[in-house]
């Protein structure tokens, strides 16, 4: 088995060693009209350049492109990475490649502008099943929506629709580069008090071993096969929340909202609804 894995290996040193595209290991490749192919060879080149003692032969599992900016996902000797590509003056240049996902922040420090970053994060952190043009997020969080974008890496997850509501409801926002949350109330100075706090709808980093611990909470299959976990509202002199809570790609996200009635049922139904919302229409 060694001899034999030797001699693969050395065959495929030779192979590369007289392949043309050796002689573009420090020179960028032109775009052409399928830039998947040329991303592929951009990227395996880069790999192979910096090999620093890989044995095996690198595999780019996923390309996502969004005009002229690619992430690329590789296996290399039990190892996942990816590689940040661009392309300049029609040829395509790999900028950086690390073994940690990117971020909206690292992506624009290579000069992606701010949006574009954001874009090609979301498509390429998207299930397979999301919509190419995912539904408008529901008009609470319109205003608020840019601002998150802007200032948080986390991916955002928001429904497209939520229960209307009578009353008036002030969104407050607060956002850090790894978490956000976004507070709905019914006055405009409300600061978390029980008596005017509607809800809120959050995203933090989690252990991807987290499981809630409320007795009271639910077990309930989501939407794209995600587990979500429930909690009715209850009443002791103030009225807690309805909660819905999932994890996805290591981060928590929950939904806690009053005025949803007392038919326990029907609140379940209703939360489920804006987790599924959330979850098929993809990082915002």
């Amino acid at each position: 088995m060694k001899v034999s894995f030797g001699l693969g290996y050395i065959a495929s040193l030779i192979l590369l060693a007289t392949s043309p595209l050796l002689t573009m290991l420090t020179n960028p490749i032109p775009a052409v009209a399928d830039d998947t192919g040329v991303i592929r060879k951009v990227v395996l080149l880069d790999l192979w350049e910096k090999g620093n003692g890989f044995r095996l032969s690198p595999e780019v599992t996923q390309i996502t492109v969004v005009d002229n900016y690619a992430i690329a996902h590789w296996f290399w000797d039990n190892s996942t990475g990816e590689t940040v590509v661009i392309n300049q003056n029609n040829q395509w240049q790999a900028i950086a490649s690390t073994q940690t996902p990117f971020t909206p922040s690292t992506l624009a420090s290579y000069g992606i502008p701010r949006q574009t970053a954001r874009q090609l994060i979301n498509r390429d952190r998207a299930n397979p099943n999301t919509p190419s043009e995912p539904p408008p997020v529901a008009n609470l969080f319109t205003s608020v929506l840019p601002q998150l974008q802007r200032q948080t890496d986390t991916l955002i997850l928001l429904p497209s629709q939520i229960p209307e509501f009578k009353q008036r409801i002030y969104v407050n926002s607060f956002i850090q580069p790894n978490t956000y949350s976004i507070a709905l109330s019914l006055k405009q100075n409300c600061d978390g008090m029980p008596n005017c706090t509607l809800g809120a709808f959050s995203a933090t980093p989690v252990n991807s071993r987290y499981s809630p611990d409320d007795g009271f909470i639910k077990k309930i299959p989501l939407t794209n096969g995600i587990w979500g976990y429930f909690t009715p509202s209850r009443c002791q002199g103030f009225c807690t929340p309805s909660v819905i809570e999932w994890v996805w790609r290591d981060t928590h996200y929950r939904i806690a909202l009053k005025g949803l009635g007392t038919d326990v049922n029907q609140a379940e139904a209703m939360m489920v609804n804006m987790a599924n919302s959330a979850i098929e229409a993809g990082p915002r």
